[in-house]
C-alpha cells in the first residue's frame, strides 16, 4: 500500500512549481522531501492535502483517489489527512484541550468519545496537566506537541509536516526529532515532512526525496543519499560541501583519475571517458590534515570557526575553497590530503558554472 503521485504538474504563470513529478511513498514510513527554496516541496505537500489543485496528474492513496487531472478532485476535508504547519496555527483563544479536540467536534463525535481521545493524546504527547493552558502560556516544544496532537486527533493514517520544527531552538529541535519519529513508528503512521534541515531529514526519515526546479531528482534511504549521493545537488543538500571543477585524465577500472587544478586524485567512478569535464564534491570529512613533509595540497587558511568538539576550517587552494575539520587551532597554512572513498564526481556540461554554489552554502547549516 502506498501514496502514488503520477505526472503531477502545477504552473504559476510561466513557472513550473511542479514539473511532471512522479513519486511512490510506502505506507507506515517517514518520508522527507528536501530541496532548495522554490524547488516545489511545499507545493507538492499542498497538492497531496488538497490545498492546491494540480494542472494535471493523479494522486491516490491506498485506492482512495485524491485527484485525477482536471476531471476529479477530492476536497481536503474528505482526505483523512493530518497536517502540521510551520507556525503551528494554534487558536489563541482556545486552551490546549480545546485546540486538540477542535476537529472532533466538527466531526460530531460524542462528548465521551472526545474526552477519551483527548486524554489519550495528552498522555501520548506528554501534555498531561496542560489541557487548560492557552497557547501563549506554552513553551515552543509544548506548542509543537499540541499542534501534532491536534493533527492526530481524528486518527488520520497520513500525516504531513511543513517545516514544523524550523522555529524551535536547536536543542529542542534535536529532542523532538527523535521523539516524533518514535511516536510515528509506534502509531504506524505514514508521514511526509518537508524540511530545509539535512540533519532533520537524516534523523527522522526512512527515505528522502530530493527536489530541484519542480522535479524529483533523487529518492534514497538517508545513508545511501549521504554516503553515495547520485548528483551534486543531492550532495549539496545533505550538508556542507564544496564543488571543484576538474577533468578526467585517466580511467583505472572502478576509479577515475581527476585533475583538480594541478592536484590529481582517484575517485570511485565508472563510465567516465578521458577528457570528461566533471564537478567533484568534497565534504569536510573527505579531508584530513597531514605533516608538511607528507604529500598533499598546500591550503591557505582563511577562516576558522570553533564548533566545540572541533574547529571547522575554511581555506583556499588556488581558485578553490575547501572546508576541513581539525581538533586543534589551525596554522596559517595546512597540508591537506583527500580520502578518495569519500569523494564524488559528476559529469557536467562545459557551459555549467558554479555561480549558485555560495548561495546554496549560505542556505545550509554547517553539516558533517
Amino acid at each position: 500500500m502506498s501514496l502514488q503521485i503520477l505526472g503531477a504538474s502545477k504552473r504559476y504563470g510561466e513557472v513550473y512549481a511542479l514539473n511532471d513529478v512522479s513519486l511512490v511513498l510506502a505506507d507506515h514510513q517517514v518520508h522527507a522531501i528536501v530541496g532548495p527554496s522554490g524547488s516545489g516541496k511545499t507545493t507538492l505537500l499542498q497538492a497531496i492535502c488538497g490545498l492546491e489543485r494540480l494542472d494535471r496528474g493523479t494522486i491516490h492513496w491506498n485506492h482512495i483517489e485524491f485527484q485525477r487531472d482536471q476531471t476529479y478532485f477530492l476536497p481536503p476535508e474528505r482526505r483523512q489527512i493530518g497536517m502540521v504547519f510551520q507556525d503551528f496555527a494554534l487558536f489563541p483563544h482556545l486552551t490546549v484541550g480545546q485546540n486538540i479536540a477542535f476537529g472532533l467536534g466538527v466531526r460530531h463525535w460524542s462528548t465521551d468519545r472526545v474526552q477519551a481521545r483527548l486524554q489519550e493524546l495528552l498522555t501520548l504527547l506528554h501534555l498531561e496537566g496542560l489541557q487548560d493552558r492557552y497557547p501563549h502560556e506554552l513553551s515552543g516544544g509544548q506548542k509543537q506537541r499540541t499542534a501534532v496532537a491536534r493533527a492526530l486527533a481524528p486518527d488520520p493514517r497520513l500525516l504531513l509536516l511543513d517545516e514544523s520544527l524550523s522555529s524551535l531552538d536547536a536543542a529542542l529541535r534535536r529532542t523532538l526529532q527523535h521523539e516524533l519519529r518514535d511516536l510515528f513508528k509506534k502509531l504506524h503512521l505514514t508521514v511526509i515532512l518537508v524540511t530545509h534541515d539535512p540533519t532533520e531529514a537524516l534523523v527522522m526519515a526512512d527515505n528522502i526525496a530530493v527536489m530541484s526546479q519542480g522535479r524529483v531528482i533523487s529518492v534514497n534511504p538517508p545513508q545511501t543519499l549521504y554516503e553515495r549521493p547520485d548528483s551534486a545537488i543531492a550532495a549539496q543538500l545533505m550538508g556542507l560541501v564544496t564543488l571543484w571543477p576538474g577533468r578526467v585524465v585517466e580511467s583505472r577500472g572502478q576509479y577515475a583519475v581527476v585533475d583538480l587544478e594541478s592536484c590529481r586524485v582517484s575517485i570511485p567512478a565508472t563510465g567516465l571517458p578521458v577528457g570528461t569535464a566533471v564537478m567533484t564534491v568534497i565534504r569536510p570529512s573527505s579531508c584530513y590534515v597531514t605533516s608538511s613533509r607528507e604529500p598533499g595540497i598546500d591550503v591557505q587558511v582563511s577562516q576558522v570557526r570553533y564548533m566545540g568538539d572541533y574547529f571547522l576550517v575554511t581555506g583556499q587552494y588556488g581558485n578553490n575553497t575547501l572546508h576541513f575539520y581539525l581538533d586543534r587551532p589551525p596554522k596559517e597554512r595546512e597540508t591537506v590530503q583527500f580520502n578518495p572513498e569519500r569523494l564524488w564526481c559528476y559529469p557536467v556540461d562545459e557551459a555549467d558554472d558554479r555561480e549558485q554554489q555560495p548561495a546554496m552554502e549560505r542556505k545550509r547549516g554547517v553539516g558533517p
